[in-house]
């Protein structure tokens, strides 16, 4: 799994940063980078200091030797360097589109069987197949442990079925 922890310049790192910052631990991530908004509002020694302040931040994280990039949706800055990498989403698609609906809507049915049609029918290896599924799992998890907490019922109105 692969995430943006995203900072902006004008505030620098807030509660909810360490939050984040402390679900991706739970989930346990293992790549991402650092993308800090605004960056166009502020002023360059102002950029220096939020720089400064993340890579302490990040200090014995997984994110420690992670890319801080700066971005800009105003001007449209730094956006090039956020780009998706297109074959990952491919092979996402192709695993997900080799699943029947029932596997769709009930990941509990997906044996060891089933995993091996899912990637011959994807073209995948069994091993990306149980990684999605993982990170699908962790993900469920993470959000009913979120959704007893500061979320509480505002999830489901905000589309985000539990």
């Amino acid at each position: 799994m692969f995430v943006v922890l995203v900072i902006a310049a004008d505030e620098g790192i807030m509660p909810q940063t360490r939050e984040h910052l402390d679900i991706c631990r739970l989930l346990g991530v293992k790549k991402g980078l650092v993308a800090v908004t605004k960056s166009d509002l502020v002023e360059e020694e102002w950029l220096e200091l939020v720089k400064e302040e993340i890579e302490n931040f990040v200090q014995g994280t997984f994110l420690r030797q992670s890319p801080i990039i700066f971005v800009s949706s105003s001007t449209g800055q730094g956006l090039d360097n956020l780009k998706v990498d297109e074959k990952d989403m491919a092979h996402i698609e192709a695993i997900i589109c080799s699943m029947t609906r029932q596997e769709r809507q009930n990941f509990k049915v997906i044996n060891g069987s089933r995993r091996r049609r899912i990637a011959a029918g994807s073209g995948r290896p069994v091993s990306e197949v149980n990684r999605l599924l993982k990170q699908y799992m962790q993900t469920r998890k993470m959000m009913k442990h979120v959704s007893k907490g500061f979320l509480g019922k505002r999830l489901p109105k905000l589309g985000f079925p539990m």
